[in-house]
């Protein structure tokens, strides 16, 4: 064997071992990322879940508060109290379907990755069982 050859094989088996560490820890990294998005989905659905309730929906414009805020922040706040004050109930149905659907999306992307993520192996495998 000649030298070129030996270095070549090296290389080759330097990559290899490069690419499957790599890959490994991109999975791994994957599957936590997936997980946290996961939790965040359902820290959203929960929160929507409280949007929802007749407590919060009774009381949205009184949850409304410029107190203590600098003055440029007041005006801002003050200018939504009116414009919510006109059908506080609208806004508050608006607010609970909004987060329930940044929640839903969140979830459904997050479960979807990591379906796929697990049934790729199991793709693969029926797809060569089947050739």
């Amino acid at each position: 064997m000649s030298r070129d050859e030996e270095s070549s094989r090296l290389f080759v088996k330097k990559a290899t071992s490069a690419l499957t560490t790599t890959l490994s820890t991109s999975s791994w990294r994957h599957k936590g990322i997936a997980i946290l998005r996961i939790g965040f989905g359902l820290i959203w659905l929960i929160d929507a879940w409280f949007k929802w309730q007749p407590t919060f929906q009774n009381n949205f414009a009184g949850y409304l508060s410029a107190n203590g805020q600098p003055p440029a922040v007041q005006a801002w706040v003050n200018f939504w109290i009116h414009v919510v004050n006109i059908n506080p109930s609208l806004f508050a149905h608006l607010v609970a379907l909004g987060e329930t659907v940044i929640a839903l999306l969140h979830l459904r992307a997050c479960l979807h990755c990591l379906v796929l993520h697990i049934s790729r192996p199991v793709l693969w495998t029926g797809s060569t069982i089947n050739t």
